[in-house]
Order: C-alpha cells, then structure tokens, then sequence
C-alpha cells in the first residue's frame, strides 16, 4: 500500500510540474531537461559513492555483531542501483522517441512533451529520494559506530 501511494505521489507531482513547466514555458525548465540525463549520471555516481560507503561500514558492522544479517540491506542497494540504471536508458529512450513523435505528428506534440516531462521530473525526484535514504543510512551507522565507541 506504502509502495502504491507513493507512485500516486510521484505521478501527480510529476505531471503537474510537467503540466505548468509546458504552460509557462519557463527557461529554467527547457535549461533543466537539456541537461537532465548528465545530472542523473552524476547523481548515479553519487549514488554508487555513498553505497560503497555504507556497504564498507556494514562489513565493519558484520565483522563486530556476526549476528547480524545485512543481506537485505545489500540486495537492497543492488536493486536501487539496477533501477536507476533502467530509468536513466528508459529516459534516453524516451527522449529519443519524443523527438521522433514530434517531428512526425506535430497534432501530439504537447501529449508527448507533457508525458515525457512528467517521467524525467520523476525520475529526478526519484534520484532525490535515494540521496536522502542513502545519507540518512549513512549517518544512522555513523551515529550507531559513536554510541557503541562510548560503551
């Protein structure tokens, strides 16, 4: 239910970006999608960055609690990163096939910008939400590593 509210979450926000970038043909907008499949390889990098990071603090965690089972948390992360990469070729591909729909049928020429607009805002917004979910893990070791230090 969590996973469906959220979709619903990213779709209306989304579109409605979409839908008042397209009508108020704001230069900020056109700038931000020119450049938004390098920004997203960028965030990927970051992504695989910080995941590296905690993955070698859960290792340290491991070796200290031997208890512990973190492979949810590694499959997890692998998961995330296999997503993103689809969502960064699906964005290429979709920007591809917008551009040829465009030049061949003009009649559909906003449907296709909205739509197309609407998935890059949220994939961005997506992107967005790993950063946040990876730094918060990222400071929860942290902070669990200081309090363990003092016992």
């Amino acid at each position: 239910m969590r996973l469906f509210c959220k979709i619903i979450t990213y779709i209306t926000i989304s579109c409605g970006l979409s839908y008042l970038a397209y009508e108020g043909n704001g230069s900020f907008f056109i700038e931000f999608l020119k450049n938004i499949i390098p920004l997203l390889a960028t965030l990927l990098a970051i992504n695989m960055t910080s995941s590296a990071l905690i993955a070698g603090e859960l290792s340290k965690l491991r070796i200290k609690y031997p208890k512990a089972d973190l492979t949810a948390t590694n499959k997890e992360m692998k998961k995330t990163f296999i997503f993103q990469l689809y969502l960064l070729i699906a964005l290429f591909i979709i920007f591809l096939l917008r551009d040829a729909l465009i030049i061949q049928n003009l009649e559909i020429k906003k449907i296709v910008t909205l739509i197309s607009n609407a998935f890059a805002i949220g994939i961005f917004l997506y992107y967005l939400e790993i950063i946040y979910d990876l730094g918060k893990a990222l400071f929860d070791i942290l902070n669990f590593n200081n309090q363990n230090e003092d016992l």
